[in-house]
């Protein structure tokens, strides 16, 4: 990415301290870049991918929650009930997500559990940014899982302008910038 983590997050209103909880909900390779722009930032980031963790864990900031529960091997992540009702203890600054897909009536992605728990995280937090290129949008693959809404996402993080067709997708306050 061209932009740093921190000039991304503070695009739209959110700087970084000490009592502040960010969850990284990193599920695709530009969202895993993400981890290694957090280095000196001094936030905690809850995630439930076991690889972001790890890379979370190279410098000394930011201190790393990894939700626990059963490891799904080949998606490299956590999930349980037990993290869902955990997330309920939470209320995070800002979320940033990763999809599989964009369509009209929400985005999506391949896990079940995954989507259960990315709608709670969405629900736990007061900002949400979706970090997706716009090829997204045109994906064939199979992602049958919705994990949110458009209406939920608050900034759309992408590579290239959208079309109107696409940006009538999200709300009309939708904040969009450019990686």
């Amino acid at each position: 990415m061209s932009v740093t983590f921190v000039k991304l997050a503070h695009h739209f209103g959110i700087a970084f301290d000490t009592a502040r909880r960010d969850v990284l909900k990193l599920t695709s390779t530009t969202l895993m870049q993400m981890c290694e722009l957090l280095g000196q930032v001094n936030t905690t980031v809850v995630t439930n991918s076991i690889d972001n963790a790890i890379r979370l864990t190279l410098h000394e900031l930011p201190a790393v929650e990894l939700l626990g529960g059963k490891i799904d091997k080949g998606n490299r992540y956590t999930y349980s009930l037990e993290t869902l009702a955990k997330l309920d203890n939470y209320t995070f600054d800002a979320a940033f997500l990763g999809t599989s897909k964009i369509q009209a009536d929400g985005i999506t992605i391949v896990d079940a559990y995954d989507a259960t728990i990315v709608k709670k995280v969405i629900a736990r937090s007061k900002k949400v940014a979706l970090v997706a290129q716009k090829y997204k949008f045109e994906a064939q693959n199979s992602s049958p899982y919705k994990s949110a809404d458009l209406k939920d996402i608050d900034v759309l993080i992408t590579d290239e302008p959208l079309s109107a067709q696409y940006c009538a997708y999200f709300k009309p306050d939708l904040k969009v910038k450019y990686s």
